[in-house]
């Protein structure tokens, strides 16, 4: 049975969308959910960095982590995101992955928006781009990826879409302009990941509810209008 969905994809590609729509169908059909969520800077960490924003007055049009280098300075970024490393690597998701275990034990169906794979991109993507480098700073990325290993998801979709289609769907949410150099490279990267349980679906020209039949159907979570638990 299908009991931790992951669902990844770039910048704009509909993940919130379409996790909205299948939690709504499942939920209809009295199957239990939760939805979770995984990137970097949770709990704590997130908590830090709105802090430090605040006492150093930091324009809150966009998330701190992007702002701060461009505004304080680039040590400052530097420190936060090595501390908010260890701390997701060591406390914050490790909790987050407990919960998941003790929901998939009570039959819940767990949907998750990104997983641990992306919270390992972007700490990589964050260490290139600010210039963090030495052993000590790896350790929390070897420990994620030990993480990633140990607790697989069930299933994965992948999805995707042009860059351009992408870009155009970012804009259209006023979510101003997102870095293409960081779409092209998380494209990149999801396109390397070799899971056996990935399932890969290309959203161009697919509507929200077009992308969302489609992935049930690869699932095989609906039969005949209702909801399976086929293996």
């Amino acid at each position: 049975m299908t009991k931790l969905l992951v669902f990844l994809g770039p910048v704009g590609v509909g993940k919130s969308t379409v996790i909205r729509g299948i939690l709504a169908l499942l939920e209809s059909k009295g199957i239990k959910c939760y939805k979770e969520f995984f990137k970097v800077f949770h709990g704590i960490a997130y908590l830090l960095w709105i802090l430090i924003a605040k006492l150093i007055n930091l324009p809150n049009a966009y998330a701190p982590w992007f702002m701060m280098p461009y505004t304080r300075g680039i040590r400052l970024a530097r420190y936060l995101i090595i501390l908010s490393a260890y701390m997701d690597s060591f406390l914050n998701l490790p909790l987050k992955l407990l919960k998941i275990k003790i929901l998939k034990s009570l039959n819940y169906i767990v949907i998750s928006e990104e997983y641990l794979y992306s919270t390992i991109f972007d700490y990589i993507y964050s260490y290139v781009s600010y210039g963090i480098k030495g052993n000590i700073f790896k350790i929390p990325i070897k420990f994620l990826w030990i993480l990633a290993k140990k607790y697989t998801p069930d299933k994965i979709i992948i999805l995707e879409a042009p860059i351009n289609e992408l870009l155009v769907r970012w804009r259209s949410r006023g979510y101003g302009e997102p870095s293409l150099k960081y779409i092209k490279t998380q494209i990149y990267f999801l396109k390397i990941i070799n899971d056996k349980s990935a399932i890969r679906i290309n959203t161009y020209e697919l509507n929200a509810q077009e992308t969302i039949k489609t992935i049930l159907d690869r699932l095989a979570l609906i039969d005949n209008g209702n909801i399976t638990r086929r293996q």
